[in-house]
């Protein structure tokens, strides 16, 4: 059975450290603030070190780009939006996440069907994915409309 020392081997480092160098005040003060620093700086080095995935594509008819469409990502648990963006006039739209896929991408613009993709964990680097998605006219919900005009005096 393994004694006690060998069990955590640094908190004993430590302990022996402090106990035969004896410090003085500021000394002690001074090595806790670094063990501190240390102690942040290993903490949030993953998040001062992620960079943001990027998803990246542009959207398409049949006669070619089309402009302003609207991109969601959407939680794939319980749908609720993470972010979104619309298109230029070319019809590209890139969007910078920071949450993990898995996630869902909706593209949809009026008088077309909404396209709708699953971006798992398993696919390749989203920095380097390009989406190039066509849209399909929705015939079924293209009607006449009447707008009338009336001014109140």
């Amino acid at each position: 059975m393994p004694s006690q020392r060998a069990r955590f081997p640094l908190a004993r480092l430590l302990y022996l450290l402090l106990l035969y160098s004896r410090p003085s005040y500021l000394m002690h003060k001074r090595f806790l603030t670094n063990i501190i620093i240390l102690f942040l700086y290993l903490s949030l080095c993953p998040i001062l070190f992620a960079q943001p995935a990027y998803i990246s594509g542009a959207v398409y008819d049949e006669e070619g780009a089309l402009p302003f469409a609207s991109v969601v990502l959407r939680n794939i648990t319980d749908e609720t939006l993470i972010k979104g963006t619309t298109a230029d006039v070319e019809g590209k739209f890139t969007i910078s996440i920071q949450q993990q896929p898995p996630f869902i991408m909706e593209v949809s613009f009026l008088g077309y069907k909404t396209y709708q993709i699953v971006i798992n964990e398993s696919d390749a680097s989203l920095s380097e994915s390009f989406f190039e998605i066509t849209l399909e006219k929705d015939i079924e919900n293209l009607s006449e409309s009447i707008i009338k005009e009336t001014q109140v005096s």
